[in-house]
């Protein structure tokens, strides 16, 4: 990253104590995509690059009215980029900008990166006389060539000004909801049991890869709600390993799970009672299929067990009637969010 000094003698206080990790990750994702909570959209320069924290600092002090400010970096790290920004945001305020160099190859560089149409307004003097000349009359060329034409583009600057203003909008909630996202992980983080959660998570991370990428993209609601469904089936429930006679490789029945219900004495559903009605009819019962249904319903039910006994009893019943529940709950957050989520 690029370190910024000024004023004289400035160099010898560069060292500073590291902030802390969440800061430091903070302030290196804000300056990775060019955050910068300090500058206002009023105070933003009109940089035609990408830019970054760095290079706002970098147009702040100079605007400021710092002496000198000294950019440091290893190469490659964005030195000729931010120059190349400055200049342009310069030039856009109807500046004139000297830009010198030791050596007259850093120059040509610079020039490249600068945009086509910026390119059109710089006269580079390192050339020889007669090269120099002719840039110097192509640019005055094209200056007086666009004045000639006359064309008023305020309404072009006006638009562009409000997309501007759209997006640095968006860019602000975007940076908000990354900063409530930031502080929300943080507290659970340094909450008592922080440190089971990492471990949890790093150990999901090795076992599961697949569920941590499909659920990445999920809103925090949509996670909650799972690890909701995922712990009230995780809870106990008594005798629920001990019921059997039943295909445990599908989603009981709801004839199975209303004829359990009937005989623990809870109360059955609208359609139960409808069909059991509608059954005890001689003539429509016969025609419908309701009789079938009920008589499915009674084989099924007569096969189940309960520790390895037949129910006897209201209390066996509900037992047994719970158990099909939380199975059918099982089969239920399967089909709908689990298996979604292996596909």
């Amino acid at each position: 990253s690029l370190s910024l000094t000024h004023g004289p003698n400035a160099l010898q206080g560069v060292k500073i104590s590291q902030p802390p990790l969440c800061t430091r990750f903070t302030s290196s994702v804000k300056s990775l995509f060019g955050w910068s909570t300090s500058t206002s959209s009023s105070e933003r320069p009109l940089f035609p690059l990408p830019s970054s924290a760095s290079q706002l600092r970098i147009h702040q002090l100079l605007s400021e009215g710092a002496p000198a400010v000294v950019v440091e970096g290893p190469p490659g790290c964005g030195k000729t980029h931010a120059i190349a920004n400055i200049v342009c945001s310069y030039l856009a305020q109807g500046k004139r900008v000297l830009v010198t160099s030791k050596g007259a190859p850093a120059l040509s560089v610079l020039r490249k990166r600068l945009p086509p149409c910026m390119q059109e307004l710089v006269v580079d003097v390192t050339v020889s006389e007669a090269e120099g000349m002719q840039q110097l009359q192509q640019t005055v060329e094209r200056l007086a060539e666009k004045v000639s034409r006359g064309i008023d583009k305020s309404e072009l600057c006006q638009s562009l000004s409000q997309n501007i203003k759209n997006i640095e909008t968006d860019i602000a909630a975007i940076d908000a909801k990354l900063e409530s996202f930031h502080r929300r992980k943080s507290t659970v983080l340094q909450s008592s049991n922080g440190h089971e959660l990492v471990e949890q998570g790093i150990d999901l991370v090795e076992k599961a890869p697949w569920l941590v990428s499909a659920i990445s993209e999920w809103e925090d609601t949509q996670l909650m709600d799972l690890i909701e469904s995922i712990e009230s089936l995780a809870s106990d429930l008594t005798g629920y390993h001990d019921v059997s006679g039943y295909d445990t490789n599908a989603a009981p029945s709801s004839a199975l799970i209303s004829g359990t219900a009937a005989r623990g004495g809870i109360v059955p559903s609208f359609t139960g009672v409808a069909v059991h009605a509608v059954s005890s009819l001689p003539l429509i019962g016969s025609f419908s299929g309701a009789r079938t249904y009920c008589e499915r319903r009674e084989l099924e039910v007569g096969d189940l067990e309960l520790s390895g006994d037949v129910p006897s009893s209201k209390s066996d019943w509900i037992i047994v009637h719970s158990a099909l529940v939380r199975n059918s709950q099982h089969w239920s957050l399967y089909e709908k969010t689990i298996s979604a989520l292996i596909d």
